[in-house]
């Protein structure tokens, strides 16, 4: 079963960040609604490199897909809501569907 969280980044000014953990197998789908501002979703690795990512305005409702390689460990991606230092809002919903 997927699990589900919500990010509000009404006030962000540069970056919203939330860590996210996920695990050969797992499934992740993020959606940008209700925003204002620069927006700019992505998802990155440890070391900072973007692995998925998607710059299209509000209106679109920009999301991303990943699922990180089946060969691997465990790791912690950070998610982010804003382009460069810009000031965005808007709602930023989850899910995590885990390997089974």
């Amino acid at each position: 079963m997927p699990l589900g969280y919500v990010i509000n980044t009404s006030t962000a000014t540069g970056y919203s960040t939330c860590n996210v953990k996920l695990c050969p197998g797992d499934s992740l789908l993020a959606v940008f609604s209700e925003c204002i501002g620069d927006t700019y979703l992505r998802l990155l690795n440890s070391t900072g490199a973007a692995v998925v990512f998607n710059n299209d305005s509000c209106a679109l409702f920009p999301e991303i897909v990943y699922a990180p390689p089946i060969s691997g460990v465990c790791q912690n991606y950070l998610l982010r809501g804003c382009y460069d230092n810009a000031t965005c809002g808007g709602i930023i919903h989850y899910t995590i569907d885990p390997a089974t």
